[in-house]
């Protein structure tokens, strides 16, 4: 044993700081651990894993995206702004954006046919409060010059946090369907419990890799910003639920959104605003 290492098992204030830091990890591995013992017990309550899953997956959580929380936004964009668009948002906007803690993965979608809401956005977040976290906020109310430039022409928005109700599935498919549940849930709860237990029988249908339903949280999201005021009034379309079904291909997803819609009226009543898109660009944080 050297010196230090003797010194160091002798001196109680080493002790001391010693144990508060392997305290502070116990803590944070036990919140962790708890957090995923819910999403599994969860799962394995609606019937989707059984318990040998659990043993193979023990060392992480069987959610394609990322944490527990994730951020659509479907816009439209201003004739003549397309080509500033796609270099802003790839070369500073979604670097930005990943730099911000608890962004876990972003993805930008084009629709596959002209659409009003050209654009879809999704990003994946650690936990529904990182969409309103002070890190977050900073930068919304702090645009670049080129933010500036740009954001008038983003127009039609519809933007709202959603917390993952469930997320199955594997990969990142090459393009994505895109279901707005809206209606007046008497039991939001009971609603995304329907939602949930219907997801593994879409996840079978042709072309199709995986299945995420998230809850939306409208007060998440609502606060004004500098960024939100650069960009025409946003849409007061509000939704219930997000349904984001990923594929392989635009064709494969155009011909299973009908048996999509079919499962979603045979377990939630409302309306659906389906969009289909073609992955252009994804991107994660810098290890």
């Amino acid at each position: 044993m050297s010196i230090c290492c003797a010194r160091a098992r002798r001196d109680p204030r080493i002790l001391r700081r010693t144990a508060t830091q392997r305290g502070r990890r116990n803590s944070a591995r036990g919140v962790w651990l708890s957090q995923l013992g819910g999403t599994f017990t969860l799962l394995h309550r609606l019937g989707l894993i059984d318990g040998s899953f659990r043993k193979a997956k023990s060392g992480g959580e069987p959610m394609p995206l990322r944490g527990r929380a994730f951020l659509p936004m479907w816009f439209g964009l201003v004739e003549g702004c397309e080509r500033e668009f796609d270099r802003w948002h790839t070369i500073e906007h979604m670097p930005e954006r990943l730099g911000v803690p608890g962004f876990l993965r972003g993805r930008r979608y084009m629709h596959a046919h002209k659409s009003e809401r050209a654009v879809f956005q999704l990003y994946e977040g650690i936990h529904i409060e990182t969409f309103r976290s002070p890190g977050y906020l900073a930068r919304l109310n702090a645009p670049t010059e080129w933010s500036n430039r740009v954001s008038p022409g983003l127009v039609k928005f519809i933007r709202g946090a959603c917390q993952t109700v469930i997320s199955i599935g594997e990969g990142v498919g090459g393009a994505l369907l895109t279901v707005r549940i809206s209606g007046d849930f008497a039991d939001n709860a009971e609603s995304g419990l329907r939602l949930a237990r219907m997801a593994p029988t879409m996840a079978q249908l042709h072309g199709v890799t995986a299945v995420h339903v998230g809850q939306l949280v409208p007060e998440i999201t609502r606060v004004e910003t500098a960024e939100t005021r650069l960009r025409p009034p946003a849409s007061t379309i509000e939704y219930s639920f997000a349904l984001l079904v990923e594929g392989i291909g635009v064709n494969e997803l155009e011909a299973t959104a009908p048996d999509v819609i079919g499962h979603l009226k045979n377990t939630v009543s409302g309306t659906y605003e389906t969009d289909v898109y073609r992955l252009a660009y994804l991107l994660e944080p810098q290890s």
